[in-house]
């Protein structure tokens, strides 16, 4: 579904009553609107809830390197991994700073990489592997895709079903004190039910299944 940052910012104007229907907001409230909707975005791009989809990037390692900078945007987070050599792909452990610094024989070499960290770095992002690999191979890293930037209130967005009704909601209860207003208590339901449908559907899709492969709990047996 695709959006613009005024649609967002109008709509959640309209629902705390600043708008009424047909009214543009001004110069001054448009600009508000925009920065509450980028610290916004920003904060579910912090807490994952933005991670309804994945990104694919492959990195061609070399032999005797240990350490690639990362060749697309910034990742946020690498979920997964695997490693392609001699036509054999194999998953490969993504470990943290923690997990690396324990890692036994970091600087022994093999054909086969077993394990990356990622040291998420600004601007410039390094991926380092172990062991160092021998020979040439294909690491494939599975990350998150953050929101996309709203550099402007003409921006257009694209989001899956639901997002929208639900960056609206909570963008409408973040501008009521920016505008002095009180936040209907309907408005405020609204964006909590529909940011957490959407917590609990995203940590869904990172565990593989969904509610519909859950079975029922059958009813309790009465004697």
């Amino acid at each position: 579904m695709s959006t613009t940052g005024t649609i967002l910012i109008n709509s959640a104007l309209g629902l705390i009553g600043v708008l009424a229907s047909g009214e543009t907001p001004n110069a001054d409230e448009t600009a508000d609107g925009l920065l509450a909707l980028q610290q916004l975005m920003a904060s579910f791009s912090a807490n994952e809830l933005a991670d309804f989809a994945t990104r694919t990037e492959t990195i061609a390692t070399a032999a005797t390197t240990q350490s690639y900078a990362f060749a697309g945007a910034r990742p946020k987070k690498i979920l997964s991994a695997d490693y392609l050599i001699s036509g054999i792909n194999t998953p490969v452990q993504v470990l943290g700073p923690e997990g690396w610094a324990a890692r036994p024989g970091k600087a022994l070499t093999a054909p086969q990489v077993e394990a990356i960290y990622c040291d998420y770095a600004y601007p410039t992002v390094a991926v380092l592997v172990a062991p160092i690999p021998t020979a040439i191979g294909s690491l494939r890293m599975y990350c998150t895709v953050d929101f996309q930037t709203m550099a402007t209130v003409g921006t257009s967005f694209d989001m899956p079903e639901g997002y929208e009704r639900m960056v609206k909601y909570n963008l409408a209860v973040d501008l009521c004190p920016i505008f002095n207003r009180p936040c209907p208590p309907e408005i405020a339901a609204i964006a909590a039910s529909s940011k957490a449908s959407l917590i609990e559907m995203v940590a869904s899709n990172k565990a593989g299944k969904s509610k519909l492969e859950v079975p029922p709990v059958p009813p309790e047996v009465i004697s």
